[in-house]
């Protein structure tokens, strides 16, 4: 299986080219239902809908039996992913994006969105690198000319938990990679990955902003 790629395509379909037990995390940021886009764009799986319970199968399957899966998720769709996500994995922390930079919201009836919830859960017995990381942690939104992505995470964070998991002899996987957060981090700290998006103009992007990440170089 080649690495440190990113295929253009439908991960639903895609991921079903990757060998059985062969990824050793997962850690993406699905779409689940909320359509955040330009002008005239043309709608995808995940605008209205969260595709992840139909990709679960296949995760559980190309994870490796220690293998663990970090997820992006919302507020509005927490409970509604609960059941599904335990359906294939023992869930084990909520972790919790901390806002440094929130955005004000857009009605006077909501509080302003200061926080992220990330489920991390794993298929069997999964070992952390660092236990003592808390469950909250702090980052900026990306803004101004690093935005490349509606809803793009911060590097720093992803980062931050693939430090405190495994070490820089795995693969990490990212069916929904968009223009590429969690794989310039991987990249940044020597991890292997493959990244999975429908969109060419994100690939491009994504292709682009790791190419300009120079090579670590290990002894």
């Amino acid at each position: 299986m080649e690495v440190n790629q990113i295929i253009c395509g439908d991960c639903l379909e895609v991921i079903k080219g990757i060998p059985d037990k062969s990824v050793d995390l997962v850690v993406t940021d699905p779409p689940y239902g909320v359509s955040l886009k330009k002008k005239n764009m043309p709608y995808m799986i995940g605008d209205h809908i969260n595709p992840m319970p139909r990709l679960y199968p296949d995760i559980y399957r190309v994870l490796k039996d220690d293998g663990a899966i970090f997820m992006f998720t919302s507020m509005s769709y927490m409970t509604e992913g609960f059941h599904s996500f335990q359906t294939y994995f023992k869930l084990h922390n909520i972790i919790i994006w901390d806002k440094i930079n929130p955005i004000y919201p857009r009605s006077k009836s909501h509080f302003r969105l200061q926080y992220e919830p990330i489920f991390y859960g794993s298929k069997g017995l999964h070992i952390l690198k660092n236990s003592k990381c808390g469950d909250i942690i702090q980052a900026n939104i990306p803004r101004g000319h690093i935005r490349k992505h509606p809803s793009q995470k911060p590097v720093d964070l992803i980062k931050k938990i693939l430090l405190s998991t495994l070490d820089d002899k795995v693969i990490i996987l990212d069916p929904f990679c968009g223009v590429g957060s969690i794989l310039v981090a991987c990249k940044e700290l020597g991890r292997k990955y493959i990244g999975i998006e429908i969109s060419p103009e994100y690939c491009e992007i994504a292709r682009n902003w790791i190419s300009a990440i120079p090579e670590l170089l290990f002894v």
